[in-house]
């Protein structure tokens, strides 16, 4: 699962966009937004477009890789790595 390594909204915040800034401008829309606040809460998986996360980066002057983690679930290494289940 993807998860922010920092509160993106907070950084994004910190340098003077707001979240009516963000939708006016066409940075994120509502849903991402709100997205991004379950996800730093541990509530949701994170799911922003790719053109998303790019503007963020651009606006912030960062690489994806300092904004976030993949950290894989039980589940997803079991999917994926065939690795056994925890007991």
């Amino acid at each position: 699962m993807i998860y922010q390594k920092c509160n993106i909204l907070d950084a994004l915040r910190n340098i003077g966009y707001t979240s009516y800034k963000l939708q006016k401008e066409g940075v994120l829309s509502s849903g991402s937004m709100q997205n991004l606040r379950d996800n730093f809460n541990g509530t949701a998986e994170l799911r922003i477009s790719m053109s998303s996360l790019n503007r963020i980066c651009l606006i912030l002057g960062k690489q994806p890789g300092d904004l976030i983690i993949e950290v894989a679930t039980d589940e997803e290494k079991i999917k994926y790595f065939r690795m056994e289940p925890p007991k």
